[in-house]
């Protein structure tokens, strides 16, 4: 999940989770952990600035590990879209779009809104890019030196000598990744993003935290 990686198909299913009520076995429990880590965990500080286009940014810091809390820290972009309308603002949404950088997209497109209903007349939309992902001349981007095998090539691929090139090659970049960022790779995963977006949650001061996913998107919502 760095810089360059995008995969801008639009395969997967739209995940709109609300107050974070999840339908599994044993949610319960975790919930309650979850908000018990919450109480206790203090809010990150944002500072926003104007990053054009009616958008504001900021830099978030959280821990590497969010086991550890006091530990290492690392920070992650956040950009906001304020709601169109004040008088009507019901609070913040949190969106991520795609496995590539959603702050990009927002800034492409700021007063589209993901899908449906305008989202942007009464919200607040907030994105959070995973850890490593920036825009590409944000000082938070992690800069791979080898690229990625194509996303066309997994499709269209048919010899076993085509797999195993597209398997160097991908092989290659993810050393290089490694290499980029040093320790902070390993923490690069679903569970630790859903920890950065409860994290926002209580740095927007939102009680329950409303997050819009797709594709890529809908994996931190189920983590």
């Amino acid at each position: 999940m760095l810089t360059g990686t995008a995969d801008e198909t639009s395969l997967g299913t739209a995940a709109l989770v609300f107050a974070g009520v999840l339908g599994v076995s044993g949610c319960a429990e975790a919930t309650a952990a979850w908000e018990q880590h919450a109480a206790d965990a203090k809010a990150p500080e944002l500072l926003w600035c104007d990053c054009g286009e009616g958008v504001q940014c900021a830099a978030m810091t959280v821990p590497v590990d969010c086991a550890k809390p006091d530990g290492a820290k690392t920070k992650v972009q956040v950009e906001k879209l304020p709601a169109r309308d004040p008088r009507r603002r019901r609070g913040a949404l949190e969106a991520n779009f795609r496995s590539g950088a959603s702050n990009a997209a927002l800034m492409h497109a700021p007063r589209r809104p993901p899908s449906g209903e305008r989202f942007t007349d009464t919200f607040d939309l907030v994105t959070l890019d995973a850890r490593g992902i920036a825009h590409p001349k944000n000082e938070l981007a992690i800069h791979c030196p080898n690229p990625p095998g194509k996303g066309i090539d997994r499709m269209v691929m048919t010899t076993e000598q085509g797999w195993q090139k597209l398997e160097q090659t991908n092989a290659a970049w993810d050393a290089s990744c490694r290499r980029a960022m040093g320790e902070a790779f390993a923490w690069l995963t679903s569970w630790q993003t859903a920890h950065d977006l409860e994290a926002l949650r209580a740095a927007l001061g939102e009680k329950k935290l409303r997050y819009f996913g797709n594709p890529y998107g809908t994996t931190y919502a189920q983590a």
